[in-house]
């Protein structure tokens, strides 16, 4: 084969020979890339692209099914309110919709009056009984309602349209947290204030928890004044141990009811799932709604109603048994009261609802295919251009050097070659040598001739040397231009990091903060997911002076009555069991609303670096701080408030007493409002304290100070208005003990009991007020544990992207002009011989046609 594409012209046979060799190496090496070309090219498959635009439901559902790993499709609004996706209808038992709540029907059991004193049966408390039953359907109601518009104003959120299992699987997650925590709410805010209700001990009509004694006092003037006493009731439990009410909400009032001095009061409840609790809230409780399915338990009652000679009650239905329910007719209205007094909850969220709502304006996806003859065929004839240069351009190079080598090896040539350049180095100095090499590359560049077509015609040689000359100086200026742009302009290039760790976020970020954009594959995430919250209360919490053995021991015989009202003896137990209640429900509080808040959602569609992180994570939970405890704080201020208000006399009579002149001609015994040594009335304000200790029976001479201790107008304002100054100090406590059994000795044998340690870092002084301490729900410390490796797992960025000035990437700069070079290359190498011909064709015609004047 003769073919040669380099030397054709040429009547050099070595050179001719060389063109020859260099024309098969070439097509040679032109096959094998081609052969390569589609080698790879058949083995890879193919990655596509598709996008649809508006997709319906219906596509969507195909595009799931057929591209489940690589579909994605935005939401055009990613962050939804629930009451655009959710209905909620709350079906509540039959008991909260029937007549037995009406108010003409509990009103029907008014007055009652019975000729035993001491009998207690279901009449004692009736209307109060269903009064009750009422009040928690209506308090149900209200926390619902309230609950559910809270619930329906917060939004779903998530950048991407979620598949239906998903969807469904994070709408019933947020039910379920939604009803966990309106349920915790409704019963959170019943117990504070039973517990309040409990601590104070107000007078009840229904006589379990304290009664009402006469004390008859004769004085030396011949007078005579009746005092209004207050006695602890008990109960015994099954194995024959008392049980107060006073100290224990749960007793059980199904026996008979016994006054400090052993009397017993017989109780008859008389009625089927009726029970007996402390209070009216407590037996109601306690008690199930079984009486009111049967007419055989109503007819019952009708014949305790004409027994106590009260009006005929009216006729009323009962309660339906065949109604579908979740709850038998015995099961305790507790439980029914647990669940907020619902039947059912009923939820509805369409699918397709979401998905208008997120309408994504489009969905793309990506799938492999194997390689096409087009495909292939377009791939070589990309390739084929760049390749086809190169390979031109290497394969008589490659020729030079393999000849090159074999003359440099042939002995003779080498030797000859070692005598010349020696003697060249004797002969010729380093001056002379690189003149020379100036001459030589001077002809050179005059001579050159990248447009060589082997022609012997002096003028078409001159020609190519001239275009050669052209050709040269136009590509340096556009590749010094070209350069001179790529340096002083303002050019950005965006790169793309795809599955970032975080030490690769991090790098990047130092890198390029300013432009770095990682867009998070999971925009909203709950804070449980990353962050814990724990506490640690006040040591009071924990220690001996709130454990039931201390509140028993300060309760003694229960008989306050024959105790100063400052004295700490007796009434001491229920400041202390107060304090118990107010750590039990600081500790729920917290857990309720660390619980609620975990469960909310931290929206952000970018990855934020740690620094920022951190910032806004500060201030959320000192947001989340700051409420859970003005939350707190407010309601039980909220109900303090309503209960000094309402003036309700207290059992251990620290605000209100009666007290007769049994000479009077008033048949009313009045209330007279408590006065304390510096005249503030307990009648017209709340905040009125004494000092308490230990004092001389019920004179007001006082034996022992206890040191923080200050006796309010009730349980709730005592403890709160004290501190726990003599707790800290075992010197005191000791006094105090010691005061209590030899003090108008009535205790039997003194308790050892330790102080609280002074040494445990706390950030409340021995003498701060209980009140600001219990303000602060007893947290001595919030542990927040906030992960932002965990934060960026969940974020899980796909990618990160950023801007690359070129001056930060020579690399880039290099790439381009080298980019740029082929094409340049070729199209001078095109137009620069056509437009020399062009020019040498029109100066050429106007030399032809000079016209020369004759003489």
């Amino acid at each position: 084969m003769t073919l040669n594409l380099y030397s054709k012209y040429s009547r050099d046979p070595i050179r001719v020979y060389h063109g020859v060799l260099a024309t098969r190496l070439y097509i040679i090496l032109l096959l094998i890339s081609i052969y390569l070309i589609i080698f790879l090219s058949y083995s890879s498959n193919q990655i596509f692209n598709g996008t649809i635009i508006n997709p319906s439901e219906q596509e969507y559902e195909k595009l799931e099914k057929n591209y489940p790993s690589t579909l994605t499709c935005p939401c055009t609004q990613i962050s939804i309110p629930y009451k655009d996706l959710i209905t909620i209808e709350v079906k509540y038992h039959q008991i909260c919709t029937s007549d037995f709540i009406q108010p003409w029907w509990y009103q029907s059991f008014f007055p009652y009056y019975t000729s035993d004193d001491d009998k207690t049966d279901f009449l004692t408390f009736a209307p109060s009984y269903f009064q009750t039953l009422e009040t928690f359907c209506e308090i149900a109601k209200i926390i619902i309602n309230n609950e559910i518009s809270r619930f329906l104003t917060t939004t779903f959120v998530h950048g991407q349209i979620l598949r239906n299992d998903l969807f469904y699987s994070q709408i019933n997650s947020a039910i379920n947290t939604f009803i966990q925590l309106t349920k915790n709410e409704y019963i959170y805010r019943m117990s504070v204030t039973n517990a309040l209700l409990h601590s104070n001990q107000y007078f009840s009509h229904m006589i379990a928890s304290t009664d009402l004694g006469v004390v008859l006092w004769s004085w030396s003037n011949g007078a005579y004044t009746i005092e209004i006493r207050a006695e602890a009731m008990y109960t015994l439990d099954a194995s024959g141990d008392k049980c107060y009410c006073v100290l224990d909400s749960t007793c059980d009032i199904d026996n008979n009811i016994f006054t400090g001095t052993g009397i017993s009061w017989p109780v008859n409840w008389e009625l089927d799932g009726i029970q007996g609790g402390c209070s009216v809230m407590d037996s109601v409780l306690k008690s199930s709604l079984i009486c009111w399915f049967e007419n055989t338990c109503l007819n019952q009652l009708r014949i305790l109603v004409n027994t106590a000679k009260l009006p005929t009650l009216p006729s009323i239905t009962p309660l339906n048994s065949t109604l579908s329910s979740q709850y038998f007719p015995n099961t305790s209205i507790e439980k029914i009261f647990n669940e907020i007094m619902i039947e059912e909850w009923n939820f509805s969220s369409p699918y397709s609802i979401y998905y208008q709502k997120c309408k994504p304006s489009s969905c793309s996806f990506t799938y492999e295919k194997r390689t096409g003859v087009i495909y292939i065929t377009t791939i070589i004839i990309s390739l084929i251009g760049g390749i086809n240069v190169i390979l031109r351009l290497l394969s008589p190079l490659i020729i030079k050097i393999i000849f090159k080598f074999i003359h440099r090896f042939k002995p003779i040539h080498s030797s000859q070659i070692s005598t010349i350049q020696q003697e060249n180095h004797q002969n010729v100095g380093i001056c002379s040598r690189i003149r020379n090499r100036m001459v030589q590359l001077i002809d050179k560049f005059l001579t050159m001739n990248l447009f060589n077509s082997e022609s012997d015609n002096i003028e078409t040689v001159r020609l190519e040397r001239i275009t050669t000359k052209l050709y040269l100086s136009i590509f340096s200026i556009c590749i010094y231009s070209i350069t001179i742009y790529l340096l002083f302009s303002d050019i950005t290039i965006n790169q793309s990091f795809t599955n970032p760790s975080e030490n690769d976020y991090n790098k990047l970020l130092i890198a390029h903060s300013k432009s770095l954009d990682c867009p998070c594959n999971k925009i909203s995430i709950t804070y449980k997911d990353f962050i814990e919250i724990n506490t640690t209360f006040h040591q009071i919490c924990s220690s001996d002076f709130v454990n039931i053995k201390w509140i028993n021991y300060l309760f003694g015989r229960g008989d306050w009555e024959a105790y100063n009202r400052r004295d700490i003896r007796v009434r001491g137990s229920a400041y202390f069991l107060f304090l118990s209640n107010l750590c039990q429900i600081s500790q729920t509080t917290i857990n309720n609303a660390i619980e609620q808040f975990l469960n909310e959602i931290f929206i952000n569609t970018q990855l934020i670096s740690e620094s920022e992180y951190n910032i806004q994570i500060d201030n959320i939970i000192s947001q989340f701080q700051n409420e859970t405890l003005t939350k707190f704080s407010r309601s039980l201020k909220l109900l303090r408030d309503i209960m000094n208000g309402n003036a309700f006399v207290s059992s251990y009579f620290l605000n209100w007493y009666w007290w007769r002149d049994i000479n009077s001609t008033f048949t009313i015994i009045p209330t007279i409002p408590i006065i304390m040594t510096n005249g503030c009335s307990c009648g017209t304000q709340s905040d009125c304290i004494d000092s308490g200790g230990i004092y001389y029976d019920t004179t007001s001479r006082q034996a022992f100070t206890m040191p923080g201790l200050y006796i309010g107008c009730s349980v709730v304002e005592t403890l709160l208005y004290s501190t726990f100054e003599c707790l800290y100090n075992q010197a005191c406590i000791d006094s105090l003990l010691n005061y209590i059994t030899t003090v108008s000795a009535r205790y039997d044998y003194r308790m050892n009991i330790l102080a609280l340690n002074s040494s445990i870092v706390s950030r409340f002084k021995t003498n701060t007020l209980i009140q600001i301490i219990a303000d602060e729900l007893f947290i001595e410390e919030w542990k927040i544990n906030s992960s932002y490796s965990l934060f960026y797992n969940q974020c899980a960025p796909a990618y990160c992207s950023y801007q690359t000035r070129k001056d930060d990437y020579a690399i880039y700069i290099i790439s381009k002009i080298l980019g740029l070079y082929g094409g340049l290359t070729v199209s001078l190498r095109f137009i620069i011989p056509l437009i020399t011909k062009i020019i040498f064709n029109i100066i050429k015609r106007c030399r032809n046609n000079i016209i020369i004047p004759n003489e």
